[in-house]
């Protein structure tokens, strides 16, 4: 790992190899649907540890074609969230990606900002859909969350105007 590279002052954030080296040890699991709404995020208090993706979910149908899998272990420590994530069949990105992002709270809102980005400059699956902020090479992404208990932390956006919500679980 290039350790100048993935820190603030590198710039883009943009790492030649990878950004941290946690391990992908959830399961991968397929994006679903629903015709419910989604519960309305209510923050709360994020504990630190390792996360499992449990499960994606999108309000209305996946268009044709493969439904998306995702597999991401994130661990979260005192404001720092750091990622490694696979998307199986989606192509380009399919293999184990790394990802480091700071994170402040604010209400019902999380603001990430990428700190690497690893070599293809991906984000994690759970910020698809939120709304992006800054300017190259400063982006943001702030997306509303709920934190159930210590144990649970949803994450909603959304794709083509559809919710998404992205619910991680607490090894």
């Amino acid at each position: 790992m290039d350790s100048d590279c993935c820190s603030a002052a590198c710039g883009n954030g943009t790492c030649a190899g990878g950004c941290n080296t946690l391990t992908n040890s959830a399961s991968v699991v397929s994006w679903g649907t629903t015709d419910y709404a989604f519960d309305t995020p209510a923050g709360g208090t994020i504990s630190n540890g390792t996360y499992y993706l449990e499960s994606v979910t999108k309000y209305t149908d996946y268009p044709g074609g493969a439904v998306p899998s995702e597999q991401l272990t994130m661990t979260v420590t005192d404001g720092t969230m750091t990622v490694v994530q696979n998307e199986p069949n989606e192509g380009s990105y399919s293999g184990n990606e790394t990802v480091t992002l700071s994170y402040t709270i604010s209400g019902t809102t999380i603001i990430f900002t990428p700190t690497c980005q690893g070599a293809s400059g991906v984000i994690p699956a759970f910020l698809e859909g939120a709304t992006l902020g800054g300017t190259a090479p400063n982006y943001t992404y702030t997306a509303s969350y709920t934190a159930y208990a210590g144990d649970e932390l949803a994450v909603y956006g959304s794709v083509s105007e559809e919710p998404l919500l992205f619910e991680l679980t607490l090894q």
